[in-house]
C-alpha cells in the first residue's frame, strides 16, 4: 500500500536535497513522498508534495509538487526550490494515493456529492499559444490542461496558475507513468523569451505554488478523478 508520508518522518533531510524550509518567503511547508510497504535502500527520483497551511477553518493553504533526481544534485549551485520542474510523474497507485491524501486534507473528509467545476478552465489550443507554450507541446496537453481561477483574494490577481493532469494510455494498464503538471507563474514573466511555463529542468524560474481553498480543493480532487486511470476505483 502506498502513502504519503512527510519527507523528514522516513529520515530524508531537507536540507540534503537542498529544499529551503522556510522558503524565500518566509513559509514553511510539509514535505510528503510517495512510500510503499518499505523504504527503498537506493532512490534516485522523489516525487515530492509540498503543503503550507495557512488557516484550518475556513480551510485555505498552499501547495507544491517537486520532481528530484539525483542527476540534478550533480550542478553545483542546484537548489530545489528554484531549478526543480513542478510536476509528480505517477502511476495509477500514487495517483490515488494522491487523490486519498488530498480528500482528506481537510477535516472532515470532504463531501462526496456532484462538485460542479467553475474555478477551473479547460484551456484550448489558442490559450495554450497566449501563455507561449510550444507549438509541438500542445497536442501533448490539450483537453487535459486547465488554467485556475481562483476567488478574489486568494491568489495574487497577476499570477496565473496551469495544471496539466494525467494522460493515460489503455495499451499499458497499471504499468505507465504520466505527469501530473503544476505552474503557477506571474503575467509579466510571459515577456521574457526565455521563460518556459510547465518547463524542464534547466528551464524552470522558481517553484510556484497555488493557493486551494475549500472550494477550490473539491473542484482539483474531482478532476483528478475524471482524469485517473480507473476513475471507477477512487
Amino acid at each position: 500500500m502506498t502513502s504519503l508520508q512527510p519527507l523528514e518522518s522516513i529520515g530524508y533531510r531537507l536540507d540534503t536535497l537542498k529544499i529551503a524550509n522556510p522558503d524565500s518567503q518566509g513559509r514553511n511547508f510539509t514535505y510528503y513522498t510517495f512510500v510503499g510497504k518499505a523504504r527503498p535502500k537506493f532512490q534516485d527520483v522523489y516525487e515530492i508534495v509540498g503543503i503550507h497551511l495557512k488557516r484550518r477553518d475556513p480551510l485555505l493553504f498552499e501547495m507544491r509538487f517537486l520532481h528530484l533526481e539525483e542527476e540534478m544534485y550533480e550542478w553545483e549551485e542546484f537548489q530545489a526550490l528554484e531549478d526543480a520542474p513542478f510536476y509528480l510523474s505517477l502511476d495509477p497507485a500514487k495517483e490515488l494515493t494522491l487523490f486519498q491524501f488530498l480528500t482528506h486534507l481537510d477535516a472532515p473528509p470532504l463531501a462526496k456529492e456532484e462538485v460542479r467545476i467553475e474555478h477551473f478552465h479547460l484551456m484550448s489550443s489558442d490559450d495554450l499559444r497566449s501563455i507561449r507554450l510550444p507549438e509541438w507541446k500542445i497536442p501533448y496537453l490539450q483537453g487535459h490542461t486547465y488554467r485556475y481561477l481562483p476567488n478574489p483574494g486568494v491568489q495574487p490577481q497577476e499570477e496565473i496558475s496551469v495544471f496539466s493532469f494525467p494522460h493515460w494510455s489503455s495499451h499499458y494498464g497499471a504499468n505507465q507513468v504520466a505527469p501530473l503538471e503544476c505552474n503557477t507563474f506571474l503575467e509579466e514573466q510571459l515577456l521574457d523569451p526565455q521563460f518556459q511555463p510547465l518547463g524542464s529542468f534547466g528551464s524552470t524560474f522558481g517553484t510556484g505554488t497555488v493557493t486551494f481553498d475549500r472550494v477550490a480543493l473539491r473542484e482539483f480532487v474531482c478532476l483528478l478523478k475524471q482524469h485517473a486511470y480507473n476513475p471507477a476505483g477512487l
